[in-house]
């Protein structure tokens, strides 16, 4: 389970799209663009801790100025990412307990089925974040969570690729935990197919795609034997 940790780590990828829960002038669009997609371009080049704590501090100022779904959005996600970096317990927990008080006026801000099909994604992968650090502590409890947020979300707009990759991701960690069977390849193929069809239909403003690159390593490494041994083969 531990694993996890590192693999969810990877592929964070963006792409900018959404309806605003706010109305917003130009000059306020480009702003707020500009600032999430720099925070991004700087986390793909740096996923630490300190980039990570930055995002979350600009972003904070941001949601003051601009009460908006898309800015509460990526502030959560900001705050994840610190919880997955900090070496620290302490700032670890402040992070989530920030989450924790954020979430549910975010939850009360989305709008669409889409919109609160993203913000229990995150609640879902908060939990997974906690359960991951320390499987033992937290499986009997944050288990049947992170299922149920993710069904959640996927009940909410079936073709959200991201609760069902991360899901996927998550049944396999606790199929290798319990020593049991789990063919993660049909969950991941399903997110891979939703991820490229919103890769065509990118017409949103600051909507997230992050995950699209992790699932297509995650499909080649668990389903794409023939490809990888011809690539070894060549090598």
């Amino acid at each position: 389970m531990q694993n996890i940790l590192i693999i969810l780590m990877l592929g964070i990828g963006f792409h900018f799209g959404f309806a605003q829960s706010t109305e917003l002038n130009d000059v306020q669009k480009r702003e707020l663009d500009s600032v999430i997609t720099d925070c991004v371009k700087k986390i793909e080049l740096d996923n630490s801790i300190e980039t990570a704590t930055a995002s979350t501090q600009l972003l904070e100022r941001l949601v003051r100025k601009y009460d908006d779904w898309s800015s509460h959005y990526y502030l959560l996600y900001f705050k994840i990412l610190v919880i997955r970096n900090a070496k620290a317990s302490e700032v670890a927990q402040n992070a989530y307990n920030s989450f924790m008080v954020s979430f549910d006026k975010v939850l009360k801000q989305s709008v669409t089925d889409r919109q609160k099909s993203e913000i229990y994604t995150l609640k879902g992968f908060v939990y997974l974040t906690a359960l991951s650090s320390d499987p033992i502590k937290h499986g009997r409890e944050l288990a049947p969570k992170v299922t149920e947020l993710f069904d959640k979300a996927t009940a909410l707009y079936p073709e959200n690729p991201r609760p069902i990759y991360l899901n996927a991701l998550f049944q396999q960690g606790m199929s290798k935990f319990f020593n049991k069977n789990y063919n993660v390849c049909s969950d991941l193929l399903l997110a891979n197919k939703y991820f490229a069809m919103q890769a065509n239909l990118r017409t949103d403003y600051l909507y997230p795609a992050w995950g699209a690159e992790h699932t297509a390593n995650e499909i080649f490494d668990n389903c794409n034997c023939q490809v990888k041994e011809s690539s070894t083969t060549k090598n």
